[in-house]
Parts: structure tokens; C-alpha cells; sequence
């Protein structure tokens, strides 16, 4: 499997190539958008690692001149750029994966090894509905870019919910996904976790509602704004 290094600090650059020399990668490194240009034009890569700041631009410039030339790839985006809206910025251009600086070694090569499985130009699988967006890989949610936090079974009923947005999810279903066959459920019980997920999605301005479908379950949808005749 052939590497493509793009980092221009001297001590990361070595450091990554003997990393991945040891789990028997060829490694290309390359410190600038210039010279990964012209090698990705030469050389057919399995999987690209793309530091962001870099002396001639965003690394970022790398997917859309692939995409441009019809180059496909799977970039793993290597950097210390951290904040939300930055890794989702680098998801949403065409990123496999966004690794924040520092990482574990261990966890890098690990994270190589999936995108590898996968076919290139592919990213992960993300939803969204309204203005919130869900990462099926790192199963988190997002409100306009900002994490939402959520307390463990109203995450569980949202993804459910989520995954299925637009259809009715039957109660059976929710209750068994939510507490397994044989758990005892008090009768109140999903109904609780429903309010406060409810409460939880207007409070951080999700333009998604979770409609209550009579006898049969609930169902996600976004939320329709009001127009001029109802305000």
C-alpha cells in the first residue's frame, strides 16, 4: 500500500514515515500543496494523510483539485485545527477522516487500515435533517455545526428516530431498542424520555420535531418554519 504524506514540519514528517514504514506502508512525503499536486499526478495513491496548514494554502485544496481532475482518494486529514466546525468543514469537502494533532500512533494506523476497506472518494455517512446533522460513524450529533450532548437513552431513541426521519417508528420497536426484550418498563417510561428529548432539541434550536403518530409510535421530521400569514 502506497502513502501519500503531506507535512510540512521536518521532526512530524520523519516521524509519520518511520511509523508507517514499520506497518509496511511506502511512504511519499511531501511538504506543500505544489509537490502533492504533481505526485498525486504521477503516482496512484491508496490513502492520502493532509496536514491543513500548510506554507502554500489549506491542505483542504488537495480534495478539490482530485475531485477536479478526477483523481479520487481517500484523504485521513492530520491536524490541529480542532474546533467543530473545522473537523466538519474537512468532512463535508470529501474527507474520510479528521484526526486531531496529537494522536495516538497506534490509533492513526488503525484509522488508515479502515479507510483502506473502504472505496476511495468515499466518505463517511452522514444525515441531516433540518439544521441537524448526524455522523453515522462517530454517531454524534449536530446543531448548525455545534455538538449536541444528550443523556444516553435520548441519544439512543434520537438516532433511531434519526435514522428513520420521515417514516413512523413503531413504540415496540423504540421500547425494544431502548430497554432489550426482557426489561420490565414502567408505562410512562418512553413517553419521559420523548419530553426531555423534545425539551433538549428546542432548547439548542433544532429545527426538527418528534411527532407523535397515534397508536402507532413517533415519527422525525423537520420543522416547518411559520410563513408570513401565520406570524
Amino acid at each position: 500500500m502506497r502513502l501519500l504524506l503531506v507535512e510540512d514540519e521536518p521532526a512530524m514528517a520523519a516521524g509519520l514515515a518511520k511509523l508507517l514504514t514499520r506497518h509496511a506502508f511506502i511512504v511519499d512525503v511531501v511538504p506543500d500543496l505544489s509537490q502533492a499536486r504533481a505526485a498525486i499526478q504521477g503516482f496512484v495513491y491508496d490513502a492520502v494523510l493532509l496536514d491543513r496548514t500548510l506554507p502554500d494554502g489549506d491542505g483542504l485544496q488537495l480534495i478539490d483539485f482530485c475531485n477536479r481532475i478526477a483523481r479520487p482518494n481517500r484523504f485521513i486529514v492530520l491536524s490541529a485545527l480542532n474546533r467543530t466546525p473545522q473537523r466538519i468543514e474537512g468532512l463535508e469537502l470529501g474527507a474520510y477522516d479528521y484526526i486531531v494533532k496529537p494522536f495516538e500512533p497506534d490509533e492513526l494506523i488503525a484509522r488508515i487500515r479502515v479507510a483502506l476497506r473502504h472505496p476511495a472518494g468515499v466518505a463517511r455517512q452522514r444525515h441531516q435533517v433540518g439544521n441537524v446533522t448526524y455522523d453515522e460513524d462517530t454517531r454524534e450529533f449536530f446543531i448548525d455545526g455545534q455538538p449536541l450532548l444528550t443523556r444516553r437513552r435520548e441519544h439512543f431513541l434520537l438516532e433511531l428516530l434519526f435514522t428513520r426521519a420521515g417514516r413512523i417508528v413503531q413504540r415496540r420497536d423504540i421500547e425494544e431498542a431502548l430497554y432489550g426484550f426482557d426489561t420490565q418498563i414502567e408505562s410512562n417510561a418512553l413517553e419521559s424520555h420523548i419530553s426531555r428529548l423534545r425539551q433538549k432539541l428546542r432548547q439548542e434550536g433544532a429545527a426538527v420535531i418528534v411527532q407523535t403518530v397515534r397508536g402507532l409510535g413517533y415519527r422525525l421530521n423537520p420543522a416547518i418554519p411559520p410563513t408570513a400569514a401565520d406570524r
